[in-house]
C-alpha cells in the first residue's frame, strides 16, 4: 500500500451517478410531484471538492489531520436517468504540502433506493494539535501518514412516489411540489490509518498528557441508519433539499501503540447529511450539493477517532430534447 501511494499521483477525479427507473415502475411515480422525464439528453459543467480529514483525540487533547483541500473542474452528460461526470484538479490549498489522493464518491439511485459508495486513498497530512483548552500547540506536516477509506451507505426512500433525490442532487428529474420522506437503511465502512511513526511525537504526547498514542488503526464498522429528507420547492423553479440521517453501528478496532491490540466491541454513533440548493428549469438546471458522512469511533481509555468524508459540488447543466409535458406517468 505504501509503495502504491509513493508512485501514484492522482490528477483526475472520477464521479458517476446512476439512476434507472424501469418502464414498468414509472407508473408508481406521482406525476403531480415528480417529472421523471425531464430530458432525454443534457450537458453539464461542474466544480467539486472532496476531502477526508480525521481526528485523534483524548480527554486532554485533539489532533486534527487534514489533507490539502483540492478543487476540481470538469464536464459531464446525462442520458435519461444515466449521468457521467469527469473532472481534473486545478487548485490546491497548500501547494508545498499537497496530498496524493484518489477520491471516488459515487451515488446509485434506483427508484426507491439510494446507495452511496466512498473510496478514498490519501497520503500526506498536515497535523494540528490542540490542548484541552483548544489552544493550538503545534502544526506539523506528516508526509508519512496515509489512509484508506471504503464505505457504503444504503437508504430506502419510503415516499418515493412524491420525493426524488435525483431531482435535487443529479438533475435527471424535476421535483414539482414540496415533499419529504422518512429514510432507513444500513451502512458499512472500513478505515485504515497507518504512519511510519506515532501520530503524536513522544515529547508532545508527554507535554499534553495524551495517554494512548497510536501509529496505526484498522476500523470496520457496520450498523443501521434512520432519518428524514425534505425538499422545499420555491417559486421560479428554485428549491432547497435538507436531510439528516443518524447512524448507529458496532465496531471493534485494531490499533497499534508499541504493539497491536484489539479494542472490545462497542457501539458507535454517526450521521449522514445530504443537502442541496438549486434551480430546475425546463432547459437550464443548476445546484450546489453538500454531502457529509460523520463517523465517531471509541478506541478505549477515553480516546476517539472521528472521520468525515465530505463532498461539495457546484453544477450547471442544459437540457436538450425537452420531454416536459410528455410525461405519461400516472398518479
Amino acid at each position: 500500500m505504501k509503495l502504491f501511494f509513493l508512485i501514484t499521483i492522482s490528477i483526475s477525479v472520477f464521479s458517476a451517478s446512476y439512476s434507472q427507473i424501469p418502464d414498468d415502475l414509472k407508473s408508481v411515480e406521482d406525476a403531480k410531484y415528480i417529472n421523471n422525464l425531464a430530458s432525454k439528453w443534457s450537458l453539464r459543467i461542474y466544480s467539486a471538492s472532496k476531502y477526508d480529514q480525521f481526528l485523534f483525540s483524548g480527554n486532554n487533547f485533539t489532533a486534527s489531520f487534514k489533507p490539502d483541500v483540492k478543487l476540481s473542474a470538469g464536464f459531464g452528460a446525462s442520458y435519461k436517468n444515466l449521468t457521467f461526470d469527469l473532472a481534473t484538479n486545478f487548485y490546491s490549498s497548500n501547494f508545498d504540502s499537497r496530498s496524493r489522493n484518489i477520491a471516488l464518491l459515487s451515488s446509485v439511485y434506483s427508484h426507491a433506493h439510494l446507495m452511496e459508495i466512498t473510496i478514498q486513498l490519501y497520503h500526506r497530512y498536515t497535523a494540528v494539535i490542540y490542548n484541552s483548552n483548544m489552544e493550538k500547540v503545534r502544526t506539523q506536516f506528516r508526509p508519512d501518514i496515509h489512509t484508506f477509506n471504503l464505505g457504503m451507505n444504503y437508504n430506502y426512500n419510503f415516499n418515493h412516489r412524491r420525493f426524488s433525490f435525483d431531482a435535487a442532487s443529479i438533475g435527471t428529474q424535476i421535483q414539482l411540489h414540496s415533499a419529504g420522506t422518512p429514510l432507513a437503511g444500513v451502512y458499512l465502512s472500513y478505515l485504515d490509518i497507518a504512519a511510519d511513526s506515532l501520530l503524536l511525537s513522544p515529547s508532545l504526547a508527554t507535554t499534553i498528557n495524551a495517554g494512548i498514542n497510536i501509529s496505526e488503526a484498522n476500523i470496520l464498522t457496520g450498523g443501521i441508519t434512520a432519518g428524514y429528507a425534505f425538499t422545499l420547492v420555491l417559486p421560479h423553479h428554485f428549491y432547497v433539499m435538507l436531510s439528516f440521517t443518524p447512524k448507529l453501528g458496532l465496531h471493534s478496532p485494531e490499533i497499534k501503540t508499541d504493539y497491536y491490540r484489539t479494542v472490545p466491541l462497542n457501539i458507535t454513533p454517526g450521521f449522514l447529511m445530504r443537502n442541496a440548493i438549486g434551480y430546475s428549469g425546463t432547459k437550464i438546471y443548476s445546484f450546489l450539493l453538500f454531502n457529509a458522512d460523520y463517523n465517531y469511533i471509541g478506541i478505549g481509555s477515553g480516546h476517539r477517532i472521528a472521520y468525515d468524508p465530505v463532498k461539495v459540488k457546484l453544477l450547471l447543466g442544459y437540457r436538450f430534447n425537452n420531454l416536459i409535458g410528455k410525461n405519461t406517468t400516472k398518479k
